[in-house]
C-alpha cells in the first residue's frame, strides 16, 4: 500500500510542478518542492545493473519516509532511458 501511496504522490507532485512551471514559465530551482537524487554519473563507481536496481526498493521507501520526489538519472555505461522507462 506504502508503494501505491507513493506513486500516486510522485505523480500528482511532478504533474503540478509541470503545469506551473508551464503556466508560469518558472525555472525547475524556482520549486519548493524538495528531491532525492540517485546518480550514476561517467566518473562514478556504480557497480552493474543489477546493482543498481537491487536497492531501488530501498530508495522508493525513504523517498516516501522523507516525502521527496525520487529522480534517478544514470549516464554510465548508458543513460537509463535506453533501458527503462518513466
Amino acid at each position: 500500500k506504502w508503494l501505491q501511496d507513493y506513486f500516486t504522490w510522485h505523480r500528482t507532485q511532478t504533474q503540478t510542478q509541470t503545469r506551473t512551471q508551464t503556466q508560469t514559465k518558472a525555472s525547475p530551482q524556482d520549486s519548493s518542492r524538495k528531491y532525492m537524487v540517485i546518480s550514476c554519473l561517467p566518473k562514478d563507481t556504480c557497480g552493474g545493473l543489477s546493482d543498481r536496481l537491487r536497492p531501488l526498493p530501498f530508495y522508493l521507501f525513504i523517498a516516501k519516509l522523507a516525502n521527496r520526489i525520487l529522480c534517478i538519472y544514470w549516464e554510465k555505461p548508458f543513460g537509463l532511458d535506453e533501458f527503462l522507462q518513466p
